[in-house]
């Protein structure tokens, strides 16, 4: 998530401002995890993301579909986004060994920054911004994105590191891939879990292969070290600290108050709660059903230039304040994709409808 604190904004911005934005498919239109599979293991990697995600969003989500005690028990710490943790064994397995094979993946993607992000970043920190990164991917992709986008600090996922496994493991751990790859999808529609005897049948498969993979990775070291769900507020909340070292001086009714956050999906839910639950303004960018049903204001948008402006008008008028000019001016600011959030089902197509376009195909419920 980007996170930018605003002391003034062309001379006139008499409240201080935080902004915090997710990263993936919000500021820049990559999925890491996905790419780092799809360009080790081509089609068999795709496949194999879709299945680890899927049943991530069962551990994270719905912990009562489960039958195993111990993943039940696993469940109770996992957050939703750690998938990208997941696939590091995989990509030991099927690489030649080199401890730094995370950070060279990074390095050799393409971040596809999204349109107006570049530009939004600099205009920001030209208003005297603190800007921090924190995201669910893992730290070498953060670090990346960080560099490029010209932002000293951030937050994300630890990468775990392996020793180099033997060639048998590394054989296990290649047909425990494929295996998954082959498992038939855990299905879902829009936000809820398919309840059916053949949807239940394909959770227990997939229990059985994520229990395999714990005979070689420690699960619940990685599940602790990953970022996402209520570990995004934890994020905001250490950033939100800094923020008032930073200005010298407390910020006044509620830190959360000053808050602008930008989120697109299942792992910005309980930040996006938080902090529309504490008076400070909730963005769903192009975002999913989690994010929508927890945002004051959504934004469906190839170009996030409006942003800016958008958070600029928060800080001087309040929420309500807001939300009433938006209202008032309804045409206006629908040309640019900003939309109240009221929950309408046509607005929750429109944003799902970008969002699988941005995406470039069907898009996972995270």
């Amino acid at each position: 998530m980007l996170f930018c604190s605003i002391k003034h904004y062309g001379g006139h911005m008499k409240n201080r401002l935080v902004v915090a934005s997710d990263i993936e498919y919000t500021l820049e239109l990559r999925d890491f995890g996905y790419e780092v599979l799809a360009r080790v293991l081509g089609e068999l990697g795709k496949k194999l993301y879709a299945g680890l995600s899927g049943f991530d969003d069962v551990l994270g989500l719905f912990p009562d579909a489960l039958t195993d005690e111990r993943l039940k028990t696993l469940s109770v710490d996992y957050v939703p986004g750690t998938t990208p943790l997941l696939i590091l064994p995989f990509v030991a397995a099927f690489c030649e060994f080199n401890r730094n094979i995370v950070e060279d993946l990074a390095e050799i993607t393409d971040l596809r920054i999204n349109r107006g992000v570049p530009e939004l970043v600099r205009g920001l920190q030209d208003d005297g911004a603190h800007v921090v990164l924190i995201s669910s991917a893992c730290d070498a992709f953060a670090r990346r994105s960080a560099s490029v986008l010209n932002l000293p600090y951030w937050y994300a996922s630890n990468t775990m590191r392996f020793g180099e496994p033997d060639l048998r493991i590394k054989k296990e751990l290649r047909d425990l891939a494929i295996e998954i790859a082959r498992l038939p999808h855990i299905e879902f529609k829009e936000d809820k879990l398919t309840r059916s005897e053949e949807n239940s049948s394909r959770i227990r498969e997939f229990e059985g292969a994520f229990l395999h993979l714990g005979e070689y990775v420690d699960l619940e070291v990685m599940v602790r070290a990953a970022m996402g769900g209520r570990r995004k507020v934890g994020a905001l909340n250490h950033a939100l600290q800094y923020a008032v070292g930073q200005f010298g001086a407390p910020l006044e009714g509620g830190m959360m108050s000053h808050v602008v956050y930008w989120g697109d999906s299942i792992t910005d839910e309980y930040v996006l709660r938080e902090v529309s639950r504490q008076g400070g303004l909730a963005v769903s960018v192009n975002g999913n059903a989690f994010a929508l049903a927890n945002a004051d204001v959504a934004v469906v948008s190839k170009n996030l230039g409006c942003l800016r402006p958008l958070a600029v008008k928060f800080a001087e008028l309040g929420k309500s304040g807001l939300l009433a000019h938006i209202t008032d001016n309804s045409n206006s600011f629908a040309e640019e994709g900003v939309f109240v959030n009221d929950r309408n089902p046509a607005l929750r197509i429109l944003s799902g409808k970008m969002r699988g376009d941005l995406k470039g195909e069907k898009a996972i419920i995270n």
